[in-house]
């Protein structure tokens, strides 16, 4: 027995769902990662581009979990 359209797309939605969960956890471990980082007083040069390499994995999740919602 085939599945019908309407049991494809439920399956999507679902598939999709985790897929914006696992993101958003991803994004979630990065930031705690992040600030604990920031909360340095002095850091140095390698936990500085540590940051700005994270800040820009946060960000390309960000868009990844913005177009699951579309």
């Amino acid at each position: 027995m085939e599945p019908t359209n309407k049991t494809k797309v439920s399956e999507e939605e679902n598939l999709s769902q985790d897929e914006y969960q696992r993101l958003k956890n991803e994004h979630t471990r990065l930031e705690e990662k992040m600030y604990k980082l920031e909360e340095l007083k002095y850091p140095s040069e390698s936990e500085e581009s540590q940051i700005g390499h994270l800040k820009k994995q946060k960000l390309s999740l960000k868009e990844k979990m913005a177009k699951i919602q579309l």
